[in-house]
């Protein structure tokens, strides 16, 4: 055997001594073919993304307007039955126990039995709440909260 010979296919590999230029088309068009697949596919992926996250953007805003728009709803409820209603967060008071409402009719039907006149909001907590004394003969205060972003 030729030395030369052999080093050359040694070094070569798997080629052919004489290329066949159709075989090498062949096999561009392939890769070529391969890479659109790809390049569709994450393009594909990047436009599921984007709609993804745009639609959670979308969601999360129009939640948020639906909460803001239920306090107004309850707060203009409530100053029509002749409550005032301020806002002032539930941690500038020291509340002993803190009773949630459910629903809104309930909050509002109790408040009147006490004879409340103020109700106050905190958007912290996303919640309208009034301050009653646990009894006549315990100075400690009790939360009753309407949490509006709750559902149950």
């Amino acid at each position: 055997m030729n030395p030369k010979k052999y080093l050359l296919n040694l070094v070569r590999g798997w080629l052919p001594e004489e290329p066949n230029l159709r075989s090498i088309k062949r096999t561009i068009g392939r890769h070529s073919l391969v890479n659109r697949r790809v390049l569709i596919l994450l393009s594909v992926s990047l436009i599921c993304f984007v709609l993804f996250v745009g639609g959670v953007f979308i969601f999360l805003s129009w939640y948020s307007e639906q909460t803001l728009g239920s306090l107004i709803g309850y707060s203009a409820r409530l100053e029509d039955d002749g409550f005032a209603v301020e806002p002032k967060p539930l941690s500038e008071f020291h509340a002993d126990i803190e009773q949630e409402w459910q629903w809104f009719s309930d909050f509002r039907s109790y408040a009147k039995q006490e004879k409340l006149t103020t109700i106050y909001y905190d958007q912290g907590i996303k919640g309208l709440y009034y301050l009653t004394p646990v009894s006549p003969t315990n100075d400690g205060i009790v939360a009753n909260i309407f949490y509006y972003n709750k559902i149950f």
